[in-house]
């Protein structure tokens, strides 16, 4: 044989002791993201004491159940998992799914429990439970709906909303996000505040992914900025979820500003004597309310026009020239602005005339519009007078006025004669209309002599209309005699009356609040709703309102949003709708809602939102059925487990349920009991959401006693918690068969019974084998023992009873013969000699009795000698190439001296193991020694060294006296030391374009003579040297640096790509070395031969350097300045690919820049630039002189040097210059910004000037002069200091700092602090560099002469009712002015309160103490209030003294005095009512106590209930309870709700009393009063009737027995209406006509008697043989005579079909139809009869239309087309159709159908449709072939097997079965066979176009010639006819690849 691989074995298997009791841990990981999707649960085995290897030595299984913690079935497989451990089996895994369900969580457990077989629960013992928590790294996505808002300002408020974005992963859970507005140009505060700052929490959950606040905006009614902003921001909180990922957290808010402004004259008409030097003063005012203190925040400018109408300018006035150039000033928030226009006297006897008029300049603003624009201004000259309205024009406000305007004129000068003047409303050119707006005036002013003023009234009328600005006018006409006309004249000009509307009419939205899913569409409307007197208001012009919805719950898959639609309301009218698609989809859901919205889109000030938003609520009116998949089950008792599944019957719908809901098991038991026959582990089936089936794991209990058929009932029901009406449950009901397959099991007490001859006798037993069972023989039971010869012969080996009874007494587990067997032992055997054996049969009568096993062998040993056998020799080396095989022996030793010619006497055979491969050693009668030779073959492989272990084996059935003693040896084959390998590469020279950007280097193996010369795998090392080319970062290629290039077994070729740069770089063809060298553990038979290559590598390119810039400026300070070359190519990522310098040079001479500005020479050396760099930059140095000079400018160059590439160009930017700003500036001042001092000291050396920000040790290198002054405050000089008079101090050259000295006066006053000014001004020749700053400081002088006042007393005590509390202070003075007199002069001195645990409210606010003038002691009152709060019993503040003034000549004390105060305040709690009446349905009664005082602690009384008539028995009328409630600070009044029972029994009135006490912690100044009330309970129950039906059909002539009645519609017990009512019911013609279709009824009175619930009455029918379709009447119920108030009528209208049974029928013609697919249609046809037809030749004398509405069956709606219409004209009787045939290619069922039903297409009920069907029958025509894809394969012998595949080449939708058979060829299934004879069945599947088979090689170590057998395809039984077989033989060669060496065997028979 060939030995090439190491191998080592161990067949031996371990001796094990099986423990008793074994125990079984979990192990799992304990904390797993939800992401791991499986979590690896470990089970370990482990025994109690010593560890053992095989701790369970049978099979047996453990099961892992799951119980939830914080999780639900949701999150993980529930599943309960089997655990099955194999004998010996100390660990076993499993995986439990976890299940990633994109859903924002918080942590999440469940807990593995461990349970093992009922059966084994005394020997299997669990240890403990695993809890897992499942770490939820899931995220969802927060951000702002929108990122910006636009609200106008008195939109009063904007809603702002934050939405869960869809890319994320929904929440379960709810959580907090905060939301806070951030102010901008908008402020939240001050007078001008434009909305109201919010911070608040959105909550988010599982429903909400929309959450939004209410921002109120403020309406300041200013005209200001056309759009201001804030900012909305969304911000985390402590227990906002780490997954919630806040993205757009901002969004602006934008508010425009729609406020307006009117401007005009404050008044319109003006009258002025003409006299010298007269003006007229003219004002223009904002027309805005008092309130508003800014009602324009901008300045407005105006043009001012005059224009003469009877006066000229220049001569009657002068032009105030307020024009475009000079415009009139209006300041912003002027609230009124004036100008004066000159009158001139010009002496002319006449009435001049001349107006004024405003327009806003160029650029006005838009938002300020003029309402009074143009003024008159009347001349009136000294003689003459002229009658003129008051005010042009007058504006009145249609709501407001008392509904009239007064109209006054007046006479100017006053006349000494009585005169009158017409008044009249005009309505011509007027907007308002008479009657409508107004009513009409006409009428006489009389004027008396002196008299000025005449008024009258013009009613002004009021509607609900919002009317933009109306007038009409007004016209005076005198009528007096031409003599007074001369001197008293009307003004011609009239005036109007402008009719403003200030009506506010309010828009809002009205519409159903709810819909049902199933309507399709719910209509909204828009509403102007009515004033507050009921009138219907409108506008007088079309307006919009904007119309959109917003999701709440509901969303786009439930309605269609609908986004800015705009409504419009016409003129006049108050209502506009719109309507919005709701979605049914057929998906149980829960309640959803989405919200209507409306936005006015032009705001206007007197249209207002009153209802700007809605909820709608949709309710979901689908049903879902949910029932069990079976009905019935039946399971063996053995299978241990059982499925029940439930199942949503909803298969048009992919989610019929999209909520997670509970259901629950029942188990009932019948003749099976739960814990003892099955068991439910969890009754709880969980659905989640969308979720189709859910199955319930019944474990069955295996009990092993012989039972019969057990049954149980499983019962599913609604969870409690999780009910709904909408889910029907159904079918609901499984019984479950459990099946006994037990029986009792009887056995041999052993299988085989080894004795020796020697034994003597033998006792035969049997044993009852069913485990756990305590009695499983329940009768006597004989079983009849059977003895047989095999090779023991009966009465010569043994000697024993042929046949026995064995006899099992009841409840006994064992039984033995009665006889015992006996052997025979024979003294004159020496040899070793074969066993003996014979055989013991076990039978039983009983049908559920069975023997297992029912055979036992007895063997009789004879073990009087033994033999050993052992290797000659136990180690061999060989060497491969030499040693050609090798002999191995064995040999047996030590043998019995009588035996030593025959020490065995019969023949045997062992094995000698060797690689796997077994080589037999024969043994004949009476041999010493066997021997194997193993062959050694010489491969010219290169091998390692290889060590094999060969041992002796004993066959299966070697006689147990034959021991194998020495039994392992080794054996070492060492290599050929002649065999060695070439290792090169594949090419000594690589050419590679840089473009290519790999190259790829191959090492070979040179072994001509072989094809796998190397038999171990190794490894060499590839390396790059970098030559022109370099392996940098960026650089050429990509460096190797010793990189292991491995080759496995038998592997020849080995490749590396390089990596090339293209470095976009113009170079010179580029070179790097290659080479391939030894690792250090290389076998050193391989060599290394063109082991090194060079590549190159080709490529070229240009490159330009220049400066980036030619000039760069640079301040001083900056310290250094950054300059750049550029270097460019065509190629632009690395222009040049080397290192190259050029020269740099530097050059100040010209530009004035010398050494010490910059650092440099006058050449600054090489500039070297970096390979690949596109940028090189430098930096010089500047130099910070601290000096101050002129701007200063160097030159650098670019040049060329010696080395540079001439392919490397210089460009024309190859100098630049550097300019240098000089910015140093020194800034002195004064060192301090206040200085003090004691009165007589003098300030030395302290009132400096000094350098405030000093950088040098010289910063201004020259002397400067200050000057120095000083200035009284309130010091006076030179009484209390010296003064500073323009004092000039020079600073010298580098010096910082120079001082001068104040000196004060003492002057022992009292006079308190003082101050003076000193300041520091420019001297002379100041140089603008030098900067002054804190030129100005204050001195103090410090007084130390002051008086001190403090309090006299420490502590004070005061009572509430004392209501004060006096407190005096007194004054010391060091310096009294006399001794009664501390003080010559008065102070005062605040007293301050400051609140300990007495706080403000309950004392008065600080107090003053006024000292007079020669006073020592002063005295102040705080008050106390009495404020009738019951606070604490004792309470204190302090009172401490402060200035009153500032004041220095004083100091105050800062020792502080107590005050402590006494409450004697109590309060009262009563119950608000005596008695409280309530109806019974309300549920609940609210019952209040009040206080009537005022407290500041809590106060807590407790309410309960007392029976009275209403008791708490059974059934209750109330809830017995007692609560306590708590009056805290400021809460009056506080309730409870008491629990009211509904009963639905009509009952008297009743009542119970509710009780006030005290708890144990009430204080006592709390008194009780009115400490009961009555609650009285009213009956108001009611029962309700109506008809049983909305709409019942009869046929034509017959009659509506017991079917038309009324009934109780809610019936809630027994007797629900004690007395009799009567009914009345009566009919209507609706297209049926009384009587001839009908026997109508009128005022049938029906009596429904006392507890009935159901009576009916008859309708009559009839027959009138017509064919008229169907016809309706209505029936109706009516209340009869003496009604009762509480019996309600219903459904009191119902509909009444008479079906019309003359209508003419229409059928399908044919039964059956039959086509085939290639036909591609079938027709079908229809006939109409009628029984009354119109003639012979025509059935029906209209026309009309069915539907023909194929159904699938077996065909699908892929088979055929859809639906198709039939017409049938008029008096036509047959009409057809055509349905299309689709010949889809695909092979099919032979035959497939679908069936043909009529459906009506339209509602005439002349015609009924025959529900009979008709089927089509559809003939497939179509094929596929199926064919063995290869017609020969070739395989080695020792390959094992050979994989035959088959093909088809069409579609099919059928499964097609072939059968792939073997046949024999040269190659037979003989004795040895060359293959297995074999046969399969393969199925083609639907879409599976290729099968395979694997036919057996047999390997049989025999050398033979090329052999062959074949593989046919046949057909099976089912096979379908249309299937081809093509090809259907294949030939499989076998190649022998075995080798042999001959044996020669000399045996040697002595």
């Amino acid at each position: 044989m060939t030995v090439r691989h190491w191998f080592s074995f161990n067949n031996l298997r371990p001796r094990v002791a099986a423990a008793s009791v074994a125990v079984v841990e979990i192990s799992a990981l304990t904390n797993v993201p939800e992401n791991v999707s499986l979590l690896r649960v470990c089970l370990n085995v482990r025994t109690p004491g010593p560890r053992l290897s095989c701790p369970v030595a049978f099979q047996f299984t453990v099961s892992i159940i799951k119980e939830d913690g914080t999780t639900d079935a949701a999150d993980y497989d529930k599943s309960i998992v089997d655990v099955t451990f194999s004998p010996c089996d100390a660990r076993e895994c499993v995986d439990v799914p976890i299940i990633d369900d994109c859903s924002l969580e918080r942590d999440e457990t469940f807990t593995l429990l461990l349970e093992p077989e009922m059966r084994l629960t005394d020997r299997i013992i669990v240890n403990g439970s695993l809890t897992v928590t499942i770490e939820d790294d899931d995220n969802t996505f927060i951000e702002m709906e929108h990122a910006e808002y636009k609200v106008f300002e008195n939109a009063s408020q904007i809603e702002v909303c934050a939405v869960i974005r869809p890319a994320g992963c929904k929440p379960s859970i709810e959580f907090p996000v905060r939301i806070v507005t951030r102010p901008d140009s908008a402020e939240a505060t001050g007078l001008s505040a434009d909305y109201v700052s919010t911070e608040t929490n959105l909550i988010f959950s599982s429903s909400i992914n929309k959450a939004c606040i209410t921002i109120d905006i403020l309406d300041n009614i200013q005209v200001e900025h056309l759009e201001e902003y804030f900012y909305v921001t969304l911000e985390r909180v402590a227990n906002t979820p780490g997954g919630v990922i806040l993205t757009g957290n901002m969004a602006e808010v934008i508010i425009v500003d729609n406020d307006v402004a009117e401007m005009g004259f404050v008044m319109l008409a003006y009258t002025v004597r003409e006299e010298d030097d007269q003006e007229v003063e003219i004002c223009v005012e904002v027309k805005s309310p008092d309130t508003i203190e800014c009602p324009v925040v901008h300045p407005l400018e105006f043009i001012v026009t005059v224009t003469g109408i009877t006066a000229t300018e220049g001569e009657d006035y002068v032009d105030p020239g307020y024009d475009e150039d000079n415009p009139f000033r209006y300041d912003a928030c002027a609230q009124e602005h004036c100008f004066t226009i000159e009158i001139k006297n010009n002496d002319e006897d006449m009435i001049e005339k001349f107006n004024v008029t405003l327009e806003f300049s160029s650029g006005g603003v838009t938002a300020v519009t003029f309402q009074q624009d143009i003024a008159t201004v009347t001349i009136i000259d000294e003689d003459f007078s002229i009658v003129l309205f008051s005010m042009k024009p007058y504006v009145v406000d249609e709501g407001v006025d008392s509904g009239k305007v007064r109209v006054c004129a007046s006479v100017v000068p006053l006349v000494d004669f009585d005169f009158s003047v017409n008044f009249t409303t005009i309505e011509e050119g007027s907007t308002a209309v008479v009657g409508e707006d107004y009513t009409a005036a006409n009428a006489t002013l009389q004027f008396r002599a002196g008299s000025r003023v005449q008024c009258m009234d013009v009613p002004i009328l009021d509607d609900c209309i919002l009317e933009e600005l109306e007038f009409f006018k007004l016209e005076l006409d005198n009528f007096e005699p031409e003599d007074r006309r001369s001197r008293v004249s009307v003004d011609g000009g009239g005036s109007k009356v402008k009719i403003t509307d200030e009506q506010t009419i309010y828009v809002s939205l009205d519409g159903p609040r709810i819909v049902f899913e199933g309507a399709g569409t719910v209509n909204i409307c828009v509403i102007i709703q009515n004033d507050e007197e009921g009138r219907p208001c409108s506008r007088d012009r079309d307006f919009n309102i904007t119309f959109f919805t917003a999701f709440d719950s509901a969303d786009g898959e439930d309605f269609v949003a609908v986004d800015g639609l705009q409504l419009t309301f016409q003129a006049f009218q108050n209502r506009a709708c719109t309507s919005v698609t709701i979605n049914d989809d057929d998906m149980l859901e829960q309640t959803e809602s989405f919200f209507a919205r409306i936005n006015i889109t032009h705001p206007h000030s007197h249209i207002t939102l009153g209802i700007p938003s809605v909820e709608i609520t949709i309710v979901n009116d689908d049903e879902a059925t949910v029932g069990l998949e079976n009905t019935t089950y039946t399971v063996m008792e053995n299978e241990l487990k059982l499925y029940v599944c439930v199942v949503v019957n909803a298969p048009l719908v992919d989610c019929p349920i999209v909520f997670p809901f509970e259901l629950l098991f029942v188990a009932t038991a019948a003749t099976a009991f739960q814990g003892s026959d099955y068991r439910v582990r969890d009754p709880t089936l969980r659905f989640g959401a969308c979720a189709m089936r859910q199955c319930l794991t019944v474990d069955i209990i295996d009990n092993n006693l012989i039972e019969d058929a057990e049954t149980f009932n499983l019962t599913l029901i609604h969870l409690p918690r999780g009910s709904t009406d909408d889910i029907t449950l159904h079918p609901t009901v499984a019984t479950v068969t459990i099946e006994d397959e037990d029986m009792v099991i009887v056995a041999f007490d052993r299988t085989e019974y080894s004795v020796q001859e020697t034994s003597g006798s033998l006792t035969i037993c049997a044993r009852v084998v069913s485990p756990g069972v305590s009695c499983p023989v329940t009768t006597p039971l004989s079983l009849t023992l059977y003895v047989y010869d095999r090779t023991a012969v009966n009465n010569s080996d043994y000697v024993a009873y042929r046949i026995q009874t064995i006899e099992f007494a009841r409840c006994s587990r064992s039984a033995c013969a009665p006889r015992r067997i006996t052997f025979v032992n024979n003294p004159y055997d020496v040899e070793v000699e074969n066993v003996e054996t014979f055989d013991l049969l076990l039978t039983s009568n009983f049908p559920r009795v069975r023997p297992d096993p029912f055979i036992a062998e007895v063997i009789i040993h004879d073990d009087s000698e033994k033999a050993y056998i052992r290797l000659e020799q136990r180690t061999f080396t060989v060497t491969e190439g030499v040693d050609a095989a090798v002999n191995i022996c064995a040999e047996i030793y030590d043998p019995t001296p009588d035996r030593s010619s025959c020490p065995v006497v019969f023949h045997f055979d062992i094995n000698l193991s060797v690689h796997g491969e077994d080589f037999p050693m024969i043994f004949g009668p009476c041999s010493r020694r066997a021997c194997v030779s193993i062959p050694i073959d010489d491969d010219e492989q290169l091998e390692l060294t290889k060590t094999y272990t060969y041992r002796l084996e004993g066959a299966y059935d070697l006689d147990r006296r034959i021991i194998i003693h020495t039994a392992i040896g080794t054996l070492t084959v060492i290599d050929d030391p002649t065999d060695e390998a070439v290792l090169k590469l594949d090419k000594v020279a690589y050419i590679v374009e840089e473009e290519n950007i790999t190259i790829t280097v191959c090492v070979e193996v040179d072994s001509p003579a072989i094809d796998t010369p190397i038999d171990f795998s190794f490894s060499v090392l590839l390396n790059t040297i970098d030559g022109t080319a370099v392996s940098t970062y960026r650089g050429d290629f990509g460096a190797l640096r010793r990189r292991s290039l491995y080759f496995s077994v038998r592997e020849t070729r080995e490749c590396y790509n390089i990596a090339i740069t293209n470095d976009d770089t113009q170079e010179d063809t580029e070179t790097f070395t290659v080479t391939v060298s030894r690792t250090y553990s290389l076998d050193p038979r391989i060599r290394l031969e063109d082991n090194v290559a060079v590549v190159s590598i080709v490529d070229a390119d240009i490159a330009t350097v220049e400066f980036e810039r030619t000039v760069y400026i640079v301040r001083e300070k900056a310290g250094q300045v950054q300059l750049c070359v550029a270097i460019t190519s065509r190629h632009s990522y690395c222009p040049v690919g080397y290192d190259f310098s050029l020269i740099l040079g530097a050059d100040g001479e010209d530009g004035g820049a010398n050494q010490e500005d910059y650092v440099s020479q006058d050449t600054m050396g090489d500039l070297i630039i970096e390979a690949c760099h596109r940028r090189q930059c430098f930096s010089v140095g500047i130099v910070d002189t601290k000096e101050v000079e002129e701007e200063e400018d160097f030159d650098i160059s670019l040049m060329r040097n010696d080395q540079l590439d001439p392919l490397i160009k210089i460009g024309s930017r190859n100098k630049t210059s550097v300019t240098i700003i000089d910015d140093d500036t020194a800034t002195f001042g004064l060192t301090e910004a206040e200085y003090r001092v004691d009165e007589g000291h003098t300030l030395t050396e302290t009132v400096c000037v000094e350098l405030l920000e000093e950088s040098g040790d010289c910063v201004v290198p020259f002397s400067i002069n200050v000057i120095f002054n000083t200035r009284d405050i309130s010091a006076d000089s030179p009484e209390d200091y010296e003064a500073l008079v323009a004092v000039m101090v020079r600073v010298p050259p580098c010096i910082s700092l120079v001082c001068v000295n104040i000196e004060t006066v003492t002057d022992e006053l009292i006079e308190g602090d003082e101050k003076l000014y000193v300041s520091l001004t420019r001297g002379i020749n100041w140089d603008s560099r030098i900067l002054l700053n804190h030129s100005h400081s204050e001195v103090t002088i410090e007084d130390d002469d002051a008086a001190r006042v403090t309090i006299q007393n420490s502590n004070y005590r005061v009572s509430e009712a004392d209501r004060r509390v006096t407190i005096c202070a007194q004054v010391r003075n060091p310096f009294p002015v006399s001794p009664d007199c501390e003080l010559d002069f008065s102070f005062s001195v605040r007293l301050v309160p400051i609140a300990v645990t007495a706080g403000p409210s309950d004392y008065g606010s600080s107090a003053t103490m006024y000292f007079a003038r020669c006073t020592n002691v002063a005295c102040a009152t705080i008050s106390i209030r009495d404020d009738s709060f019951m606070e604490k019993a004792e309470e204190e503040f302090i009172v401490s003294l402060q200035s009153a003034n500032t004041d220095t000549r004083l100091r105050v004390s800062a020792r502080t005095s107590t005050v402590q105060t006494t409450d004697d305040d109590d309060i009262a709690i009563w119950l608000q009512y005596s008695a409280y009446t309530v109806e019974e349905s309300s549920g609940r009664v609210q019952v209040c106590a009040l206080i009537n005082g005022t407290s500041d602690i809590n106060s807590t009384v407790r309410l309960a209930t007392i029976s009275d008539t209403a008791g708490t028995g059974t059934p209750s009328d109330f809830d017995s309870e007692s609560h306590s409630v708590t009056f805290k600070p400021r809460i009056s009044r506080q309730c409870v709700y008491f629990n009211i029972t509904d009963d639905n029994i009509v009952e008297e009135r009743e009542y119970f009393n509710v009780s006030l006490g005290r708890t144990a912690d009430l204080d006592d100044r709390v008194q009780l009063r009115q400490a009961s009330t009555t609650i009285f309970i009213l009956d108001d129950d009611t029962a309700t009737f109506g008809l049983t039906e909305a709409e019942y059909r009869v046929e034509e002539g017959q009659t509506l027995t017991e079917t038309v009645c009324v009934e109780l519609l809610e019936k809630s017990g027994d007797c629900v209406v004690p007395f009799s009512i009567k009914v009345i019911f009566n009919t209507r013609d609706i297209s049926a006509d009384s009587p001839g279709d009908y026997e109508a009824l009128s005022a049938v009175e029906a009596r429904i008697p006392p507890c009935t619930s159901l009576v009916c009455v008859n309708i009559e029918t009839v027959n009138d043989e017509l064919v008229e379709g169907d016809e309706n009447l209505y029936v109706s119920l009516t209340t009869g005579f003496s009604w009762d108030s509480r019996i309600l009528l219903n459904r009191s209208l119902s509909e009444v079909t008479i079906e019309d049974d003359d209508a003419a029928r229409v059928f399908i013609q044919n039964s059956n139809y039959r086509v085939s697919e290639a036909d591609r249609r079938v027709t079908i046809c229809a006939q109409v009869r009628t029984p009354f037809p119109v003639s012979a030749d025509c059935e029906l004398d209209f026309s009309f239309s069915v539907r023909l509405v194929p159904i699938a069956v077996t065909a699908g709606p892929s088979d055929y087309g859809s639906s198709a219409t039939m017409y049938f004209a008029r008096c036509a009787n047959v009409a057809c159709t055509t349905i299309t045939i689709r010949d889809d290619s695909i092979m099919e069922k032979a035959e497939e159908e679908f069936i043909v039903s009529l459906q009506s297409a339209n509602t005439d009920t002349r015609v009924r449709i025959s529900a009979r069907t008709r089927t089509v029958e559809i003939a497939d025509d179509d094929d596929i072939a199926i064919w063995l894809q290869y017609i020969a394969y070739t395989v080695k012998e020792s390959s094992g097997r050979v994989q035959v595949c088959a093909l088809v080449n069409g579609t099919s939708d059928i499964n097609s079965t072939v059968r792939l058979a073997t046949i024999s060829g040269t190659a037979g299934i003989g004795t040895p066979s060359d293959f297995d004879s074999e046969s399969h069945s393969v199925t083609f599947k639907p879409r599976i176009s290729r099968q395979c088979v694997y036919f057996n090689i047999r390997d049989d170590n025999i050398v033979e010639e090329r052999e062959y057998f074949n593989v046919t395809l046949g057909r099976t039984a089912d096979l379908d006819d249309r299937v081809q077989l093509r090809q259907t033989s294949t030939t499989i060669f076998i190649l022998d690849d075995d080798s042999t060496m001959l044996h020669i065997v000399l045996n040697v028979m002595l």
